[in-house]
């Protein structure tokens, strides 16, 4: 029974670990070069794994950026928390803190990104779902 248990602990080990080698490949991409030059195959190919294994993980490549952009905002650690200060601090200190985000290489290039793809309305929808609809909730 135990080692079953470790014998299924690897596998979702290996599993995130794959998925994680994916979506690093797919951001590092993405902001290299752009959304719309990029394959499936040019990401299963940085990752290491087979084209089989990232649709496994991943259905469309519209989905594999809505990952990566979870992960950029996975990527600002600590939500801001207003204090005790007065308005204009609190509201000084939060825009601070909302421009050190969005002014971060990776939020940047995913600006560029949707700049120079926007005409797709899949990729804009995702975009907007994962960034200003999703704050907003």
């Amino acid at each position: 029974m135990f080692l079953k248990f470790l014998y299924m602990s690897k596998t979702i080990q290996n599993a995130e670990q794959k998925q994680h080698a994916i979506v690093s490949a797919a951001e590092a991409l993405f902001l290299q070069q752009g959304y719309g030059v990029i394959s499936m195959d040019q990401i299963a190919k940085k990752a290491g794994v087979t084209k089989q294994t990232v649709y496994r993980y991943f259905a469309s490549k519209n989905e594999l950026f809505a990952a990566v952009m979870q992960r950029v905002q996975k990527a600002e650690s600590e939500a801001y928390c207003f204090g005790s200060g007065t308005i204009d601090e609190e509201l000084s200190g939060f825009a601070s803190y909302l421009l050190s985000f969005h002014l971060q290489e990776q939020a940047l290039g995913l600006y560029r990104i949707m700049l120079t793809e926007a005409a797709q309305e899949k990729l804009l929808t995702t975009f907007k779902n994962q960034g200003p609809q999703h704050v907003l909730k």
